[in-house]
């Protein structure tokens, strides 16, 4: 990981401290289409279309490690382009919904940042030594993770609002078991901890504690 890699990746924790700051979305947004450009994804999947954004990123980093590299470093050119004191003020789903963004929006948003500042930041090391079985993963078990998910969303949308956190620990444990089949170890913890952070944007409360365990 190239310094300037890890120097980006540090401020997306510090500049959420940064106060008084509203996003300038119409520049975010514009960041966000220079990556998706230089990636060859579709410029759309912005903050405006996020699940796109996530889906796309997701794929990408399947398509070899060069490919997952490149992903990382145009994911911290993005927030080089948007600048340290934008980076907390469009992090923060509170400045960002009700101005273009609705809540899911705002909240899917700030989620698949953070899943991928693990991605290309914590997680980085994990995926690269354990890349060929997880790309396996992903391939052969496509209908299951996305069975995890879509029964995540189902509970989330018509269920006890009160059980949320056990939703979303559900969640987690469903989409690492499959990687735990096949891989175990690091690769399990990795499918385990994209999940988290996705999730722990919104359901910021839940206790997680032991969830993701090596």
């Amino acid at each position: 990981m190239s310094t300037k890699h890890a120097l980006i990746l540090l401020l997306l924790g510090c500049a959420s401290l940064v106060s008084g700051q509203q996003c300038n979305q119409p520049t975010a947004i514009l960041c966000q289409q220079r990556m998706l450009a230089a990636l060859n994804g579709p410029t759309t999947a912005t903050m405006m279309y996020p699940e796109r954004m996530r889906n796309f990123l997701t794929d990408a980093i399947q398509q070899g490690v060069t490919r997952m590299a490149t992903v990382c470093s145009q994911f911290s050119e993005m927030f080089s382009c948007m600048g340290a004191a934008q980076v907390g003020a469009c992090l923060d789903p509170a400045l960002l919904i009700g101005s273009t963004l609705t809540a899911t929006q705002a909240y899917s948003w700030v989620s698949t940042v953070q899943q991928f500042q693990f991605v290309c930041g914590a997680g980085f090391s994990a995926a690269l030594n354990n890349y060929d079985c997880i790309v396996r993963t992903f391939s052969n078990q496509n209908s299951t993770l996305q069975q995890c998910w879509n029964a995540f969303q189902a509970n989330i949308a018509n269920g006890d609002p009160g059980m949320a956190c056990r939703y979303a620990v559900e969640e987690m444990q469903c989409y690492q078991a499959p990687f735990e089949q096949t891989c175990g170890g690091l690769a399990t913890w990795w499918a385990c901890q994209t999940q988290q952070q996705y999730l722990q944007a919104q359901f910021y409360s839940c206790n997680y504690q032991n969830t993701c365990t090596l």
